[in-house]
């Protein structure tokens, strides 16, 4: 007896139908992890975000390293654990991911590529590798420029970067040469009145200002208002960037009367946008307030915190990470006052939600500790103050490089102590440290 055609045609057609059908559940099931794990790392469910973004991976990681979504899973799980300051993991996922692009897929020219060197780059930019991240900035600007053109406006976000770099290490004219790059780039492939051409004008603006180029800077500042209020409308949120930065500029120049008038636009445009309890609003109260606390205002520069504050625990809890960066401002306002007793228990708030949300070991809890420190240093409780600044001292080393800037500000505080308290040996350890890492970061004279 023959086989039926029609039935071996009727079996087949119903297996790849059956693949379809599992191929497609499982990028639902990919997509459906991610999105989740976006959402929690958005609400700063830290735990939650890494589980489904694990989750995704191992969907992905079905499909083999060949599949895009492969890639995207590395890069975002490694993203999630960068902002946990978890370095060493985030690195190992974004070598994955480059090695998965470059050697597998798409050869090493390919500008997924260069997406990925720029994602290990901003890793070690943050841990202070300076010298490895310049390398893969430039090899990911070399792909681009030879796959792009020299006047492609994508380009302009690897010249950016290396802009940043240089910014960092204190290069400033290079840095501005790039920026200046950065912004030609733009105003051929765009127009010069093109919305993005002001972004880059606005970081121009800044490192003209960092060398003193006052005049070049408010400038450039201005022009960048001027760009985005007319393609935009003077409510855009980008204009508010634009005349943010402007504002900012003016403070930094000590020009508050100019400056106060452009936060109070901001305030007013998002308490109009967003609702006057919104905490998108908070950012425009701390502005504000931060101007009022500079010119030793302290009155209304509490009540702008307090009113944030409220805000935030209204709209999120009082457990909520965004209630720290008030706390901590207030606590400032405090200990510029002397007043300790009004600063400590503002510290100790701010460090209990940052452990909570971020774990003890996070170098942002450091910070806190290091700064909760100080008030018991000023208040001569100096064994309290010796072991936070210890602890803030082995978390930073734990997480960052031992050069790394930040360690320079505890080892300085640690010092002062150890001496005051009579261990002179041990503070001139610690002040040659410190004094170290400023000579390595000092600008070139």
């Amino acid at each position: 007896m023959k086989p039926d055609k029609n039935h071996w045609r009727a079996l087949l057609v119903l297996f790849f139908l059956g693949v379809a059908a599992i191929a497609a559940a499982q990028e639902m099931d990919w997509e459906r992890y991610t999105q989740a794990g976006k959402e929690a790392a958005r609400q700063q469910n830290l735990k939650e975000a890494e589980r489904m973004f694990q989750a995704a991976l191992s969907e992905a990681e079905k499909q083999g390293s060949a599949d895009p979504r492969f890639v995207t899973s590395l890069n975002n799980l490694a993203s999630l654990y960068e902002s946990q300051a978890r370095q060493l993991e985030a690195e190992l996922l974004y070598r994955r991911a480059l090695v998965a692009n470059d050697e597998q897929v798409l050869g090493p020219e390919h500008p997924q590529v260069a997406m990925s060197l720029n994602s290990l780059a901003e890793l070690y930019l943050i841990q202070g590798r300076y010298d490895e991240a310049g390398e893969l900035y430039r090899r990911a600007l070399s792909i681009q420029q030879k796959v792009l053109g020299p006047n492609d406006p994508n380009l302009a976000v690897s010249v950016n970067n290396l802009a940043l770099l240089y910014r960092m290490r204190g290069l400033y004219p290079q840095a501005e040469g790039y920026y200046q790059r950065a912004v030609e780039i733009q105003e051929q492939s765009l127009g010069p009145d093109h919305p993005r051409v002001a972004v880059s004008l606005g970081s121009l603006a800044d490192i003209y200002r960092m060398q003193g180029k006052q005049a070049e800077a408010e400038s450039l500042f201005r022009r960048a208002v001027q760009i985005t209020e007319t393609a935009l409308g003077r409510d855009h949120p980008n204009v508010a960037i634009s005349v943010n930065d402007l504002a900012e500029f003016y403070r930094a120049q000590g020009k508050y009367e100019q400056a106060e008038p452009l936060y109070r636009r901001l305030l007013g445009f998002m308490q109009r946008t967003a609702g006057p309890e919104s905490p998108e609003v908070v950012p425009s109260l701390r502005n504000l307030a931060v101007l009022y606390e500079i010119q030793r205002n302290y009155a209304p520069a509490i009540e702008l915190h307090q009113r944030a504050l409220e805000i935030l625990t209204k709209a999120a809890g009082t457990d909520d990470p965004r209630l720290v960066q008030s706390l901590m401002e207030l606590a400032e306002i405090h200990r510029l006052q002397g007043d300790y007793t009004l600063a400590s228990p503002l510290y100790r708030r701010a460090l209990a939600i940052l452990e909570k949300s971020l774990g003890p070991e996070h170098p942002e809890v450091a910070a806190v500790l290091n700064n909760l420190g100080w008030v018991y240093h000023a208040q001569e409780l100096y064994p309290v103050a010796g072991s936070l600044y210890q602890r803030a001292l082995t978390i930073w080393e734990k997480a960052l490089r031992p050069d790394h800037p930040r360690l320079g500000e505890v080892l300085e505080n640690y010092s002062t102590l150890l001496r005051k308290t009579g261990r002179g040996e041990a503070a001139r350890k610690l002040e040659d440290r410190a004094k170290a890492i400023r000579k390595k970061y000092a600008p070139p004279s």
